[in-house]
């Protein structure tokens, strides 16, 4: 009886082993260190079960027996790209597309995961439902809220009407409950509904951002407001003509608090190259820029559909004047 126990359970072993798929080791790769902000040549790579099990030098990681083994000299590895302001609903509704045919685009250039800045909910929820049941060709997807604003709705398909504080938590508590992230206030939002959109969507323990016009940028952080959408919801309070953007003027004491304040407050400003964000001057030239905006914290994205590999240019081209 003990011989029969022992037999069966080193057959279920036996299944168990073969039934898990071996070890991925990827060797000789570049690989980027985002703590030290550079490559670390000739690296390897273990992955076990879909998780990196463990990284270092190639010399010193030793490959497991049934490892699969990629040789990647001369290759670079990153971690995946998070591509932080999608529009997927409306945009593909335009093209005549779906999910399942623009989804897996993303990970084809590198991006794992998109966070949603504004959606038709019904249409964004089956998205993040497919995109679950197929992470093999699908990014993950961070939900968010149609753009709260005011009457009549910029952008109809996407935007959400509130035009009184007093609606504002029941739409709180309504929309929480389809499992979003992100809460957005929209450029014609009222103050009075922005300042109660904050506050509400914080007590559902959501992320508030703001595409931001009628609500002033240092009121929106002064009341608590997390992120910031568009570098225009920044720059158009700055600009020596508030019609011409390219009037940008960093040199000022106004310019100097409103940055200061972000970076105190921690407040993310996501930067789009597909939205025109890349397309400003700035009064006085660049130099002291860098310097003005190093301390903020900064994401990036394209805000387009499909994805392109516009993320890497528009990552080189906006980092030497955003982050240090």
């Amino acid at each position: 009886m003990r011989l029969s126990f022992w037999l069966l359970g080193a057959c279920a072993w036996a299944v168990a082993a073969l039934a898990e798929p071996a070890p991925l080791v990827i060797r000789g790769a570049a690989v980027f260190d985002s703590e030290q902000g550079k490559f670390l040549p000739d690296q390897t790579v273990v992955i076990r079960g879909g998780r990196v099990e463990r990284t270092g030098s190639t010399d010193r990681v030793k490959a497991p027996r049934n490892g699969r083994i990629v040789d990647a000299r001369g290759k670079y590895i990153l971690p995946g790209l998070i591509d932080a302001h999608v529009h997927l609903t409306g945009i593909l509704n335009n093209a005549h597309i779906s999910g399942d045919e623009v989804l897996p685009f993303y990970l084809a250039n590198g991006v794992t995961t998109v966070r949603s800045a504004a959606d038709i909910i019904p249409a964004e929820k089956l998205l993040v439902r497919y995109a679950a049941e197929h992470p093999e060709r699908c990014p993950r997807i961070f939900m968010c809220s149609p753009a709260v604003g005011n009457y009549p709705p910029i952008h109809p398909d996407i935007c959400w009407v509130l035009t009184k504080p007093e609606q504002v938590a029941g739409y709180v508590e309504d929309i929480s409950q389809w499992g979003i992230t992100t809460l957005k206030i929209y450029a014609n939002c009222l103050p009075s509904v922005a300042r109660e959109l904050i506050e509400q969507g914080h007590r559902k323990g959501l992320v508030v951002t703001g595409h931001l016009a009628s609500y002033p940028a240092a009121d929106a952080i002064d009341a608590g407001i997390d992120a910031i959408e568009h570098i225009e919801s920044v720059s158009s309070f700055l600009c020596d003509n508030p019609k011409d953007r390219h009037s940008l003027n960093l040199n000022t004491a106004q310019a100097r608090q409103l940055v200061a304040k972000i970076a105190e407050k921690r407040v993310f400003v996501c930067i789009e190259s597909g939205n025109g964000d890349c397309n400003f001057s700035i009064s006085g030239g660049r130099q002291g820029v860098c310097e003005r905006l190093r301390a903020l914290r900064v994401c990036f994205a394209t805000a387009s559909i499909p994805p392109v590999p516009l993320i890497i240019e528009m990552i080189h081209q906006e980092q030497p004047i955003s982050v240090s």
